[in-house]
């Protein structure tokens, strides 16, 4: 994936979405304070989004989506998110939020402690496959000194049907007629192999919530949910609602 999110468009809202719905929630007191926060499914869910996507869109999208998770499913690797950054054009860039949001994104999770069980996954030969595809799409280091954003797409992105729209996806409606907002997105976080340690923690959270809305299911099951749920919450989806644990 290239950088994620333009230089050119303030991100008023990000998501950060995996299909499953226990312990995905980012405290809405707290993103009421901060408009940097990555919500979650349940945030999402909860606020009664959809992604508003016109039927040519809403098609193209689900199929690269099908064929992203079927490929995923095939390597054996689950945990990963659609990521969702959502430009306001009503609210354009006053805010200057990309000031302080123009960074590396990483979830609001801890260090990890990299146990022998996933040391021995990162070197499996589809983690090397897939992290030698990355390294080749050529990523640049940020620098450490500010620089006047751009206020408008420079690069070569408008090129590929995901970025066609101001480096983005513009959202539309049923009609396929431009709405207000532009869509960044993503597949992050593609090389977590379903190992002992992911096992364990099926089984250990499986004893306190429901296994099928917990994150770390099998592979196949993932790549299952994941399609399903992102399905749901485009235009014309049936919405994430059954998605969550019932109570």
């Amino acid at each position: 994936m290239n950088n994620l999110f333009p230089a050119h468009k303030d991100i008023h809202e990000t998501f950060d979405l995996k299909g499953s719905t226990v312990g995905r929630e980012y405290p809405e007191e707290k993103a009421a304070k901060n408009p940097r926060a990555v919500l979650k499914d349940i945030n999402w869910i909860n606020r009664g989004n959809i992604l508003e996507l016109g039927p040519e869109k809403r098609a193209l999208l689900t199929e690269q989506l099908r064929r992203d998770s079927e490929f995923l499913k095939s390597v054996y690797v689950m945990d990963y998110s659609l990521l969702i950054g959502i430009h306001n054009m009503q609210r354009g860039n006053k805010e200057n939020l990309r000031k302080n949001t123009l960074k590396v994104f990483s979830p609001d999770l801890p260090e990890p402690r990299r146990s022998k069980a996933s040391q021995a996954g990162s070197k499996s030969p589809e983690a090397i496959a897939i992290r030698r595809a990355m390294r080749s799409s050529d990523p640049k280091r940020l620098g450490k000194h500010t620089v006047r954003l751009p206020e408008q797409d420079t690069g070569d992105r408008q090129e590929f049907i995901f970025y066609q729209d101001e480096g983005g996806l513009l959202a539309t409606d049923d009609n396929n007629e431009a709405m207000n907002m532009i869509y960044y997105l993503g597949v992050i976080d593609i090389l977590t192999p379903y190992n002992v340690a992911k096992k364990a923690e099926h089984l250990w959270k499986g004893l306190k919530a429901d296994r099928h809305k917990i994150s770390p299911v099998p592979p196949p099951e993932y790549g299952d949910r994941f399609f399903s749920f992102m399905k749901a919450i485009m235009r014309g989806g049936e919405g994430g609602e059954r998605f969550k644990e019932e109570k």
